[in-house]
């Protein structure tokens, strides 16, 4: 016999979020790498750089800043949150393959990009000695 939640509770509860999902993960290099050259790439379409510098010429130490100035300070500002949040969700990504499922699950899968990342590293470094020796002191880490 299936209750919804309405019968048993007397409301719907909200679905559950998980917030870490929805955030721009800052640990992989490509995707933050992405997410400043989409940033770069809206500033620049709106020349804000130089809207910004000729902003701050136009304006005198100690003078509070004309309405006309005000105004396109506060455009500026926009611009630049908006590009900020067009980037990043742009850019946000999920890799739930990090998440552990299980120790019996990861200490295999552990192994496996261990050894993925150690054939990787030598195919790369050939011919280079001291490259072969750091490779072989993470195999020698990884077997302990």
């Amino acid at each position: 016999m299936d209750i919804s939640y309405n019968c048993a509770l007397g409301h719907n509860p909200p679905l559950p979020a998980n917030p870490d999902a929805n955030r721009l993960q800052l640990h992989q290099p490509p995707t933050v790498k992405k997410c400043l050259k989409m940033y770069k790439a809206k500033v620049m379409k709106h020349a804000l750089p130089a809207r910004q510098f000729n902003l701050e010429r136009s304006t005198s130490v100690g003078v509070s800043l004309s309405p006309t100035q005000q105004t396109e300070a506060i455009k500026i500002d926009t611009l630049k949150t908006k590009a900020m949040l067009q980037a990043h969700r742009q850019c946000r990504k999920v890799h739930l393959g990090k998440v552990s499922f299980s120790e019996a699950m990861d200490i295999p899968k552990r192994l496996l990009i261990f050894w993925q990342t150690a054939v990787s590293r030598r195919v790369q470094t050939q011919g280079a000695p001291s490259q072969h020796k750091l490779v072989e002191a993470q195999e020698e880490k990884g077997q302990d």
